[in-house]
């Protein structure tokens, strides 16, 4: 049940709107770190799954930086930011996230894509203008502030607002902001990386219907 009714709805892109768009991410970095020097894809799938709510380039500089492939670095972000599809699986768009804009418009619910994503991810997106996208140049969706800034610059009570994210780091994050917290599923993270984060997670949820289904209640 909701605690408050909501105004507003942060949404984020890879693992959210796009479920597989995080799991090609990552098997295109393993791909990419194995074309230089071999590393288990379950060490790179550990990193990942924490810094990819991080800032984008400090997370690539560390990771590269450590395994001593730095100079690699640039052209992998090249190759990432435009990445539309990997071993021939294309990055999708889930088929009720226009349905959900659309019950949020007749909601008069305020949405924003909240995601580190490359902006051009969500060119293919209809539904979406640019003014819906809150655009996470230089900060971390784990870091509290992010949210307090959020708050001034849209001139909202956090309290009114919900954010859909896969990564339960982000939840706890955005709980302890004053967010109400949806998990969306997804193949990346599985119970035993929820399991520590239980506390700030208001709601799991497998699809944008299920989502509708508590905004009515």
């Amino acid at each position: 049940m909701l605690k408050n009714k909501l105004t507003g709805i942060l949404i984020d892109f890879d693992g959210v709107i796009s479920k597989n768009s995080v799991t090609i991410n990552l098997e295109f970095l393993h791909y990419f770190i194995n074309k230089i020097s071999p590393i288990p894809f379950e060490t790179i799938k550990s990193y990942f799954k924490i810094a990819n709510c991080f800032l984008q380039q400090p997370a690539v500089d560390l990771l590269f930086s450590s395994l001593g492939i730095k100079d690699h670095q640039e052209l992998f972000l090249s190759e990432l930011n435009s990445l539309k599809e990997f071993n021939n699986k294309k990055i999708k768009i889930e088929d009720d996230f226009d349905h959900f804009i659309k019950f949020c418009q007749k909601k008069n619910i305020r949405y924003k894509i909240f995601s580190l994503a490359d902006k051009s991810k969500f060119s293919s997106i209809r539904s979406l203008t640019d003014n819906d996208i809150y655009q996470l140049t230089g900060k971390s969706k784990a870091n509290i502030s992010t949210y307090s800034s959020l708050q001034r610059e849209l001139k909202i009570e956090i309290a009114d607002w919900a954010m859909i994210d896969d990564n339960p780091l982000v939840l706890r994050a955005g709980n302890l902001s004053g967010l109400t917290t949806l998990l969306m599923k997804n193949d990346m993270y599985g119970i035993n990386d929820h399991k520590d984060y239980e506390e700030f997670i208001d709601f799991k949820v497998n699809s944008f219907n299920e989502i509708q289904e508590i905004l009515n209640k």
